[in-house]
């Protein structure tokens, strides 16, 4: 369901970040204009190329959800580095990269909804 909803906001004009993290807004306890300004930066590589949008969004989902703010920082820091890290390669096996101008050459915008795609499935298979 959250795959389609990202895909629905990216199509609607969000960025990419924020059609992944608006897509998990309400189980995070964000509302959507939170979530919108949140990730409002981080379309298209940070504005820049580098880290591709949909990755930094779910990465934020992943930190929403894993993240135990009342548990020892220091575990809960190498907790939330373990799953980031796992999220990181599994994206850059599929893609070859986590840079918006890599995968961007890979076809454009098709290229963008293909890593929303599969950001999404990850964040609902709970990765």
């Amino acid at each position: 369901m959250e795959t389609l909803k990202s895909l629905e906001l990216f199509q609607s004009g969000n960025n990419c970040a924020q059609a992944v993290l608006l897509a998990h807004a309400e189980e995070l306890g964000l509302t959507e204009s939170q979530a919108k300004k949140i990730a409002a930066c981080f379309g298209g590589g940070m504005c820049v190329g580098d880290v591709c949008g949909a990755i930094s969004g779910a990465m934020m989902v992943l930190g929403m959800r894993h993240f135990a703010t009342d548990a020892d920082p220091a575990e809960e820091k190498v907790k939330s580095r373990k799953i980031g890290m796992d999220f990181m390669n599994a994206m850059k096996q599929l893609y070859g990269s986590t840079d918006c101008r890599d995968i961007l050459s890979q076809g454009g915008r098709a290229a963008c909804v293909k890593v929303i795609t599969s950001a999404s499935e990850m964040l609902a298979a709970g990765e």
